[in-house]
């Protein structure tokens, strides 16, 4: 079983089955797509707890907006990942939510705008269209 969350490819030189794009058809093994959504209140100790749960994701997954990480691990990984969250935030003050995605819903998913942004760490131009 793999503990890391390196990307898995498909044979590069493999051409994806009709209608479907490339993006969609990378696979990953044992590792699913975990998003990660946070609120922190805007005071000086929310404010602290916010840069130090950003650094810690930030060495997870890729930051995609100011409050959304998009992390993909291990069962292993994402255990040790949400034993530091759960350490570091406070329910009764902040916010934190993880949305998992697996494979399936990975393909499902639709992005609108033109943005670079990088999936299964590669880079990937979108277009203003779902990418499935």
């Amino acid at each position: 079983m793999r503990d890391t969350a390196e990307p898995c490819h498909e044979s590069e030189a493999a051409e994806p089955p009709m209608g479907v794009t490339r993006q969609s058809h990378v696979t990953r093994v044992h590792a699913f797509l975990y998003l990660v959504v946070y609120d922190l209140p805007a005071t000086k100790a929310g404010n602290k707890r916010r840069q130090r749960l950003h650094d810690l994701l930030f060495g997870y997954g890729n930051w995609k907006q100011y409050s959304l990480f998009e992390c993909f691990l291990s069962t292993k990984q994402f255990v040790t990942l949400q034993h530091k969250i759960e350490d570091l935030i406070k329910p009764a003050e902040e916010l934190l939510c993880i949305y998992i995605l697996d494979s399936t819903g990975i393909q499902r998913t639709i992005v609108y705008g033109t943005q670079q942004f990088s999936l299964w760490q590669k880079t990937v131009q979108v277009p203003l269209r779902p990418v499935w």
